[in-house]
This record gives C-alpha cells, structure tokens and sequence, in this order.
C-alpha cells in the first residue's frame, strides 16, 4: 500500500509514513482497522485524491460508521465502494446500495451530503439538482444519483466533515502532550464555561494563550458534527 501511495501521489517514504501514522494513532484510539484504511488510502491516491485527504476520508468513513452503529467491517465495506466511486468521479446507486446495506445510510449522512453538495453548488439551496426539474430529498436520494451530482467532490466535502476534527485532535494532542481523552474533556469543559484555563495549561506542554486558542480552534461550530462521530468511534472501543 505504501508503494503504491508513493507512485500515485510523488511523496517520498518518509512523508507518506508520517501521514499513515495519523491512521495508526486513529486505530489505537479507536476500533477501526489500520489495515482497510491503509490499503483504501492506495486506492484513494491512484483515484487522484491528495494524501492528506485520504486520510481525513478514512477517519470520516470509520467515525460515520460509529456513528451508525456499525463495526469495522462495515466501514472497509464503505471505503471499498467509495473508493470504487471516485474512480468512477460519482456515487452511483450501486455504491449507495452497498452503504444502505451496511446500515450506515442514515438521514444525518444524507443531510451532510446534500448540504456539502449545496455549499459545492452542486445542488440549489432548495436542494435542485442544476440543470435539471429533479430536486434531491430524503426519500428519493438513491433515486436521484443517476444524475451524477454526488461526485467525487461532494463526497470527499463530505467525509472531511466526519474526518477532519480527528486529525486536528491528533495534531493538538502532539503540541500540547495530552492524550485525545484529556484534549476532549478540556474542550468540553471550554464549551460549559467551566474550564481552569491556568491550571489546563500549566498541564499542557503550551502557554495560557496557546492553550485558548487551541480551545477555541477545536470548539468550532464546523468541527461539531466530527466531534461527535470521533466520541461514537473512541466509546465504541
């Protein structure tokens, strides 16, 4: 997997490592496999996808499937058939088929992904597919995928919804000398108002104001829904 990342993507070994190590952190944390998300960031990259979203698109892709309720299996059955999309440049219905039959087509997914195609402009605010009299509901989602708009942008958009706050924790977790458990409390004490500030920090490997600011990136409306996949993932551990 590692060769065929380096032929796809140009990177050198030492690069390519220090990005699949995000993934072995995320598998220790959580209960998802670094084997599937190894070998699926390969096919990821060779469908032209930058590295760094690969690997933000197997976190999503698991914390989604924690989400939902749903193991390990189910999540590399997930990242096979949107691996398989990508190379194809949309989510066709025998992909979705496949994500339905995991159980982990829920309406929040499907509220993501209609809104990540809105914000791409993909679809009008009232959910209208451009170019056509098709508007895209909950009840006809599978239906409406023949008319190509939850392509290959809409679904990366999408999982970096899901996958994004993982990486930003691991980064955080790096920089500050807590593990991901001490960050998430911390960040839940920020948003209750109940923090000590000067005794986190001083705990920390960062100052007062680092601290906050680190606090406050994290503490972001758009990192809300990631947060909660990540909690569902490290729980279901």
């Amino acid at each position: 997997s590692t060769q065929t990342i380096m032929s796809a993507t140009g990177k050198s070994i030492d690069e390519v490592s220090a990005s699949l190590e995000k993934l072995n952190w995320f598998s220790d944390e959580t209960s998802y496999s670094l084997t599937d998300m190894t070998s699926n960031v390969a096919k990821f990259t060779s469908a032209g996808v930058d590295l760094e979203d690969a690997v933000k698109a197997m976190q999503g892709i698991s914390t989604e499937a924690a989400l939902s309720g749903q193991n390990a299996q189910s999540a590399s059955r997930a990242m096979y058939n949107f691996s398989q999309a990508l190379g194809a440049g949309a989510v066709k219905l025998i992909d979705w088929k496949s994500i339905e039959n995991a159980n982990m087509a829920t309406k929040e997914f499907k509220q993501t992904i209609i809104d990540t195609a809105k914000e791409l402009g993909v679809l009008e605010e009232n959910g209208l597919i451009k170019g056509t009299d098709k508007i895209v509901t909950f009840e006809n989602f599978s239906s409406t995928l023949e008319k190509g708009w939850f392509n290959s942008d809409v679904l990366m958009g999408s999982l970096n919804k899901y996958g994004a706050f993982a990486s930003e924790l691991q980064d955080v977790t790096e920089k500050t000398g807590l593990t991901a458990t001490e960050m998430l409390q911390y960040i839940r004490q920020y948003q209750e108002g109940t923090i000590d500030l000067a005794s986190a920090a001083d705990y920390s490997e960062v100052s007062i104001e680092e601290f906050s600011e680190v606090l406050k990136n994290l503490s972001r409306e758009e990192n809300s829904l990631g947060m909660k996949a990540f909690l569902a993932a490290q729980e279901a551990k």
